[in-house]
């Protein structure tokens, strides 16, 4: 992972401390991290979008942050769920193939509502839910533009280009409640809300003007003002969210302080145990309430049980705790890190809502319970390892067995397959702590084709490299550059590239480096005069003797009309009767010492 600290212009202070947001932009298809109390701006990795997508489709328009700890990004036909780590979008949803099959057009606004489900718009509003992986209804938003918005006080806020627009809705109509424009504004192209504590609510609007500067603004969206917090050196920023998006101002829980269970928001992931328990929090919950907290009310599978102090069942999937005793914020943290929760299905992902209410506030936060799919919930699986240059394979992560004791017979030490110790076939896997279990792994080997990795490359000044899939039609082959498989090479770099074969992904880097003198030397003259005096007539070829077979010289003019060709092994032009100018060359041959065609070009002044 990278780290940039961009130089940026402070204008005003900050409104609030320890406000983080992440913005992504289209220019740099990057991801940045963006403190606002300081106006610094961190690069955190690059995006990457499935391989898939063309080119015009490889941008982002809205950006946010579910209490399921997953982040979603949307472009004109895909709301996409984003990897922090590794920047890789992956398609949850396709506008195309699910739901609402009318008019998508380009630019399509993201909030989340007060049901935690991701509102998808235009000139209509989509409602999509991601417990079901479905749109659950929409609606025709008429003349109102919901292109860029954010769901405040169960209103949509919307811009578009220099109005705003306070609007009402509901599964039957949309109203405008109000309206205000900002003259000379270039265009808020991204916003996003903030709950700090006790209704400290801010709206954030970035705006850019196409000269590589963005502004970050606070939005009131009541007193019609917009307030300059700083000066982004960031271009072209199209989406923006907060960690922070869904709180509630009253009452903040954060199941896991220091995001170690890699849930980026407020929530909590966690693993069932081979026992079937697991914990609704991580060990440093912390919890901000601008009152007492009354009442917890956790939901989860009824088929599923909860244990803890004081904790009453209402029946549905439904445990109600009362705060009879006037437990304290710190208190009442202990007590929701002792809860345990017990299921009798691992295998299957459950989420368990936990609500936390103080006077008529009420915040809910979200765990996610991820299931296993590790050998011993089966009894049998067949795996199969993408093995590339003999690196050994750590099954602990790959069973998901998060350091549980394991012996595998065959033995494999520590749990690490080495493909140059062990072999294919049946392994018989003995879990021995906390749980007394066994099961049948049969374990095959999938090796890259032949010819991986591409092998480094030397250029030449004046050369190119014609570059077409090596691995056949069978195995697909792309750049992270976007370019195809077929390509022309013709600068010495690092490019990245993948194959995949059906089964296994295999990613490495083709080096090509610059040679000062490598391959074969032709040399072709800058100019020509045939004027029949002897000298310079023709266009004619210098090469290296014996090093090279000439195989076709072509001639263009400036409009690109050919208007010479030869296969001959020492071809020569006499400019026949074309006006005297610059004309190019392409000339093609095979180089002896590299062994492999070269493509050489440049150009030639005909004078009369």
């Amino acid at each position: 992972m990278r780290h940039v600290l961009f130089i940026l212009l402070l204008l005003i202070s900050s409104p609030s401390q320890g406000q983080t947001m992440y913005f992504a932009s289209n220019e740099t298809l990057k991801l940045y991290k963006l403190e606002v109390s300081t106006c610094e701006v961190e690069e955190v990795v690059d995006l990457s979008f499935p391989y898939y997508l063309p080119d015009f489709l490889r941008y982002i328009t809205a950006l946010v942050f579910h209490p399921n700890g997953k982040v979603y990004a949307v472009n004109t036909t895909h709301l996409m769920e984003l990897d922090m780590k590794t920047g890789a979008l992956t398609v949850a949803f396709s506008f195309y193939s699910k739901g609402d099959s009318g008019f998508f057009p380009i630019w399509v606004g993201m909030g989340i509502d007060d049901q935690n489900l991701i509102n998808l718009g235009w000139y209509s509003l989509w409602k999509y839910d991601p417990k079901i992986d479905t749109i659950v209804w929409s609606t025709r938003a008429g003349f109102l533009s919901l292109a860029n918005f954010v769901m405040y006080k169960n209103l949509l806020f919307s811009n578009h280009l220099d109005r705003f627009e306070l609007i009402t809705y509901d599964r039957v109509q949309f109203g405008q409640l109000d309206k205000w424009e900002v003259p000379g504004l270039s265009e808020m192209t991204a916003m996003t809300i903030y709950y700090g504590n006790c209704d400290d609510t801010i709206i954030y609007g970035i705006d850019h003007n196409l000269e590589n500067q963005s502004r970050l603004y606070t939005i009131d969206p009541v007193a019609h003002t917009l307030d300059t917090l700083c000066e982004l050196d960031v271009n072209l920023i199209t989406a923006i969210s907060s960690p922070e998006v869904y709180k509630n101002p009253f009452v903040q829980p954060d199941l896991d302080l220091d995001n170690s269970s890699g849930h980026p928001g407020d929530g909590y992931w966690t693993l069932w145990g081979c026992d079937g328990v697991a914990n609704i929090c991580d060990q440093d919950v912390g919890i901000n309430s601008c009152g007492p907290i009354d009442r917890i009310t956790i939901v989860a599978d009824p088929a599923d049980e909860l244990f803890g102090a004081d904790l009453q069942y209402e029946g549905e999937g439904k445990w109600i705790w009362l705060n009879t005793d006037d437990y304290d914020l710190t208190e009442i943290e202990k007590w929701l890190v002792d809860l345990w929760y017990k299921t009798k299905d691992i295998s299957k992902e459950k989420t368990v809502i936990t609500y936390l209410d103080s006077g008529e506030q009420t915040s809910e936060v979200w765990t996610i319970v991820r299931g296993r799919d590790d050998p011993f919930v089966v009894d049998s699986m067949a795996i199969s390892l993408c093995i590339n240059n003999n690196q050994v394979i750590d099954l602990d992560s790959f069973f998901q067995l998060e350091g549980e004791e394991i012996i595998f017979d065959p033995v494999i030490p520590g749990s690490k397959f080495d493909p140059l110790v062990q072999s294919e076939g049946w392994y018989h896997v003995v879990r021995k702590y906390p749980c007394s279990d066994s099961a049948w792994v049969h374990i095959t080997i999938q090796n890259p084709p032949q010819g991986w990795p591409l092998d480094p490359e030397i250029i030449c000044t004046t050369d190119t490299i014609n570059f077409a899939n090596p691995y056949g039609e069978d195995v697909e082959f792309y750049w992270f550059d976007n370019i195809n498989a077929t390509r022309r090479i013709a600068q010495a770099g690092v490019y990245a590239y993948q194959i995949d074969d059906g089964a296994c992904s295999w990613r490495a880097d083709f080096t090509v480096s610059q040679g000062e003198e490598c391959g074969c030397q032709v040399f072709v003259p800058n100019a020509f005069t045939p004027n029949d005096d002897g000298i310079n007539d023709v266009l004619s070829l210098n090469p290296e003797e014996f090093c090279m077979r000439i195989q076709q010289l072509q001639i263009f003019d400036r409009n690109g009309w050919r208007v010479f060709e030869s296969s001959d092994p020492d071809p020569r032009w006499d400019g026949g009767d074309h006006v005297p100018g610059v004309y190019l060359y392409l000339l093609n041959f095979f180089d002896y010492k590299i062994n492999r065609s070269v493509e050489k070009s440049g150009s030639v002044t005909l004078i009369r």
